[in-house]
């Protein structure tokens, strides 16, 4: 299995503000629709910020009424991972995931 030529982190949205001193260069936002949505005062990188619930199928998100991840917020996530990997050739990057639990 190949290692990712950048740093990497997962965390949930209430531990972001740990990372402000940490060097990151991305951050990826998988935010709940109702959740007020800001990019930390203190992060200057590229934020990509995508809005759905938190469920693993379209089963389970018609049984809750919530709104799952579509096509098109998956290939965005992707496309944010092709630059991660097209800057970290000639930068550090430091990329931090969060959703609001951070798993």
């Amino acid at each position: 299995m190949k290692t990712l030529p950048y740093r990497f982190s997962i965390c949930g949205k209430h531990e972001i503000e740990l990372y402000a001193h940490s060097g990151l260069t991305h951050l990826l936002s998988l935010e709940d629709p109702e959740t007020p949505k800001d990019t930390p005062a203190w992060f200057r990188g590229e934020h990509l910020q995508l809005c759905f619930h938190d469920v693993e199928s379209t089963v389970e998100a018609r049984l809750l009424m919530a709104l799952p991840p579509t096509e098109a917020q998956v290939a965005e996530i992707l496309q944010f991972g092709e630059r991660c990997l097209n800057a970290a050739r000639s930068a550090p990057v430091y990329l931090l995931v969060h959703c609001f639990a951070g798993i």
